[in-house]
């Protein structure tokens, strides 16, 4: 095997080791969200239960961030996967199957806080501390659609990315597209 082989497969290990990580800091964050939320503490202390809208948000926005890692393993897998060999075909791989999922992830993340803070501005605004049940409904249906979203296209990256047979296949993974050019 040769240098640059080892090199990436190193690459593809810290990629797998870094997405393990990253699950288990997703799991202590919402776990302490969680936990934060349900407690109730006696005397006139703040209602802590409003954190638990933050739970989906921070389990979401892991998730989005994580699926980041996840393409860049099947990319990995796939250039492996058809023999390529040197760091040229590598670079020339990454080049002719570019990959935007980490670009609009980061802006899918930068969306979700926006709707976070404005989901929490107008609950702020509801008379008796209690929010209404269209705000929540619009709160947790944003988060959904944006991760069934990424979801799929997470999906139709890594259904593509197994279907690439020679080093000459050229894919284009854009926001609206993911298939050959």
């Amino acid at each position: 095997m040769t240098d640059f082989k080892d090199r990436l497969y190193k690459e593809l290990q810290t990629v797998e080791e870094f997405r393990f990580k990253f699950s288990m800091a997703k799991i202590a964050f919402v776990t302490t969200l969680l936990g934060i939320g349900s407690v109730k503490l006696a005397g006139n202390s703040p209602d802590a239960s409003r954190v638990l809208y933050l739970a989906p948000l921070v389990a979401v926005l892991f998730d989005i961030l994580g699926m980041g890692a996840t393409v860049a393993i099947y990319r990995i897998d796939a250039f492996l996967r058809v023999k390529g060999d040197t760091e040229e075909q590598w670079q020339t791989f990454l080049k002719e199957n570019r990959n935007d999922f980490s670009m609009y992830a980061a802006i899918g993340f930068t969306i979700l806080t926006f709707l976070a803070s404005f989901a929490g501005i107008l609950i702020s605004f509801v008379p008796d501390d209690r929010p209404d049940r269209l705000t929540l409904g619009i709160w947790f249906s944003c988060i959904a659609v944006l991760w069934i979203f990424f979801r799929a296209w997470e999906a139709q990256i890594k259904h593509s990315l197994r279907s690439i047979k020679s080093l000459e296949e050229k894919r284009h993974y854009s926001f609206l597209w993911c298939g050959r050019r």
